[in-house]
């Protein structure tokens, strides 16, 4: 009701909304005292008004309710829901100069760790020298509240003309600039482009944004040199990640250190690790993080790359960033979990900034095992990893070996004799002829005619019953009822689960053809 009233009565300016503990003496009860106050640059109220202000009723006067609206219960409501939670409600105001309503409420403590950004200590931070340019005074403060909290040394800017003389003037470089995009005159990448062909070593740039992600805006924002796009309304934790990625020592995004005596490093082969994060300088640091540990890694930079990339190769753990484009990591992990077998199943590992207990439901419920907060610590993401080492089952054959085990048992059980070398044959040639028959089972599918669809599925199906293909078979199956009852949507459905049990098996195979077989030389 606050913030309502504070859009309605502010033409010009701004609402802003302030949360902090409320110091109140004569608390009684258990909790803490939070004061939550909403400021506008409205048309204020006159100053013998607002003792009544909260009475059932009770308007500015009658062109208020002509022109606005309203009942006049709004505040009456606020005032006794307020009293009901432990606390009070109040109006400070200079009329033409806009209103502070503030009320209190008392609140238990929530059970929770201190978030990275939250916390005291920001050793990659602390007495960096940060120019915040915004035309936004609220924005600006914020921006300046936080690089203060965070240790830093923050000057602040209204323009991009007043940030360059801010830059002229400066005893110091500056190690960071935050750029609104949307600015009269100069707006961000303008200024950007004007820092670029300045004399010296280019700070690094972030720009702050509001626009939608378009192509075009980061391509710009590349050329004109800026490390990355920020997107408004920015949270805390987001910046604070963008920060100390950026700001990660030479150790972890540099030139590659010496690994620490401790966590000791495992066998560099001892995991296959995926890592799935869209922003490339978290990518950058995973990477040296992971060497430094002794280990190698895939990358990819979306859900569907990640759900790719493990219908290719089995990986025994996937790191996966909860928030990306195209598709995200808790839809990634549950279409994983739909579509690899059991034995073919990584552990997944979710990378967020959030540590709120939500978000950890919500990546346990969507399959993931274990949960990194960001910026991932050298020491946590090492205990993650042996932990999933420890946890791995113990090495088994290789999935080519394994293939070639059942195929040879198949075709045992088919032909009442063991023929290693006619197994192998099959399986050239089932290589060499399904794909068309996958084809022509996706182009019926795509031209909604379900018996031609069904027919090739039937076919593909015994071709992969004889071949071990076992997973594959099932879907055919299921692909062979939705074409024969003309359920069309269902089977249009089941395309990536063919694509992907497809890509996996044809994966297995060749690495098994392309291995010596029994009897040959190595």
């Amino acid at each position: 009701n606050l913030l309502s009233n504070a859009v309605k009565f502010t033409a010009h300016g701004h609402v802003l909304v302030r949360v902090a503990p409320a110091a109140e003496a004569g608390g009684d009860g258990d909790g803490g005292l939070i004061r939550f106050s909403v400021e506008d640059t409205g048309i204020g109220i006159a100053p013998h008004r607002i003792e009544h202000l909260f009475d059932s009723f009770t308007q500015i006067d009658a062109s208020t309710t002509r022109q606005y609206g309203g009942t006049g219960l709004g505040l009456a409501i606020c005032r006794r829901l307020a009293e009901l939670m432990g606390g009070r409600i109040w109006a400070e105001s200079e009329e033409g100069a806009g209103s502070t309503f503030s009320f209190t409420v008392r609140m238990p403590a929530a059970p929770g760790t201190v978030r990275v950004f939250l916390r005291p200590e920001q050793p990659l931070l602390e007495g960096r020298r940060v120019l915040i340019v915004d035309d936004n005074a609220v924005n600006r403060d914020i921006l300046f509240r936080l690089a203060t909290k965070w240790s830093m040394v923050p000057v602040a800017a209204p323009s991009g003309a007043e940030a360059l003389a801010a830059l002229d003037a400066a005893e110091a470089p500056f190690d960071v600039l935050l750029l609104d995009m949307q600015m009269p005159e100069m707006d961000g990448l303008m200024l950007a482009r004007r820092i670029q062909k300045r004399p010296g070593p280019l700070p690094l740039m972030l720009l702050l944004t509001s626009i939608n992600k378009e192509a075009h805006l980061l391509r710009e924002s590349e050329a004109a040199g800026i490390t990355n796009v920020l997107y408004k309304p920015l949270k805390p934790a987001h910046l604070h990640r963008a920060l100390t990625a950026a700001f990660a020592p030479p150790s972890a995004v540099g030139t590659p250190a010496p690994a620490p005596a401790a966590p000791a490093a495992p066998a560099p082969a001892a995991l296959r690790l995926l890592v799935v994060e869209d922003n490339v300088v978290n990518r950058k640091v995973a990477q040296r993080m992971i060497e430094r540990l002794g280990y190698s890694a895939d990358f990819a930079c979306n859900g569907q790359e990640a759900l790719d990339a493990l219908a290719r190769h089995p990986y025994d753990v996937v790191l996966m960033d909860v928030q990306m484009p195209v598709m995200d990591g808790l839809e990634a992990t549950r279409r994983l979990r739909a579509l690899l077998p059991p034995e073919r199943r990584p552990r997944v590992v979710a990378m967020t900034a959030s540590a709120m207990d939500d978000q950890r439901a919500a990546c346990t419920e969507a399959g993931m095992d274990d949960f990194l907060s960001k910026p991932v610590q050298l020491a946590e993401l090492a205990a993650v990893l042996e932990a999933s080492a420890r946890l791995a089952p113990p090495p088994a054959e290789a999935p080519a070996e394994a293939l070639m085990q059942r195929l040879r048992a198949r075709v045992g059980e088919v032909m009442g004799l063991a023929d290693d070398a006619f197994a192998t044959e099959l399986l050239r040639e089932f290589v060499a002829t399904s794909p068309a028959l996958l084809d022509r089972l996706a182009d019926a599918a795509d031209a909604g005619d379900g018996e031609a669809a069904a027919d090739a599925a039937h076919t593909l199906k015994a071709s992969c019953r004889i071949v071990a293909a076992d997973a594959l078979a099932d879907a055919c199956a299921e692909a062979e009822v939705h074409g024969r009852t003309a359920s069309l949507d269902a089977l249009a459905a089941l395309a990536p689960t063919l694509r992907s049990q497809a890509a996996a098996f044809f994966s297995e195979a060749r690495t098994a053809l392309e291995a010596p077989q029994p009897g040959e030389s190595s």
